[in-house]
């Protein structure tokens, strides 16, 4: 049976735990926590032991935004934590395919998917139910509208903005948690500090 990296499983459990406490009960953003939490119970098998590809420039803006994250305490600070110590054995990499507003975009944010398909790259943890990963925005940076056909949770672990169906835009600040129902357009930006986020989504 395939074991999880501790690392990992904190961070897990930090991004469930997180949502939950600010997730309303019978709602669909309580529903969609509900099919991720039940994912992670079972473990997949591992992945990538190394990085899969060069850091990309925006991973420059981590120590920063792990550093702010601690300071915020709770679920933000133990996924920083965690994200700290998994750093070095995770693939960070640059989002292709989307129309930046912003022409510094490719310099100025980073992702990396710690669980999901082969197709990602560098995943810790190979599995074709769930999606699991992080976002780092430089300050200033919008990160592009697009949309997917899975629902989708966020727990924020700094300052930054999110807007949805181009409708203004809303800060659930350090702790706060975003629900992306099914393909709707979603953007996010940065203040003027770094914005690092953990994400999950259950895939059909």
């Amino acid at each position: 049976m395939a074991t999880r990296d501790r690392s990992l499983q904190t961070l897990l459990d930090a991004l469930i735990g997180g949502i939950n406490d600010k997730t309303v009960p019978g709602t669909d953003a309580a529903r969609a926590l509900a099919r991720v939490e039940a994912a992670i119970e079972n473990t997949g098998e591992p992945g990538a032991t190394a990085p899969a590809l060069p850091r990309p420039p925006g991973h420059s803006y981590l120590q920063a935004a792990v550093s702010k994250a601690k300071e915020n305490g709770g679920a933000a600070a133990a996924a920083a934590n965690a994200i700290e110590t998994l750093d070095d054995c995770v693939t960070w990499y640059q989002r292709q395919g989307l129309r930046p507003e912003l022409a510094d975009f490719d310099e100025k944010h980073a992702l990396a998917t710690l669980i999901g398909p082969a197709d990602r790259p560098g995943v810790l943890e190979l599995r074709d139910d769930l999606l699991v990963g992080i976002s780092l925005v430089a300050p200033g940076m919008i990160y592009p509208d697009h949309n997917h056909p899975p629902e989708e949770l966020y727990l924020a672990l700094t300052d930054g903005e999110w807007h949805q169906d181009r409708g203004p835009w809303f800060a659930p600040g350090p702790n706060g948690i975003v629900y992306n129902t099914p393909n709707v357009l979603h953007g996010m930006r940065a203040l003027d500090e770094p914005q690092l986020a953990v994400w999950c989504l259950p895939l059909p």
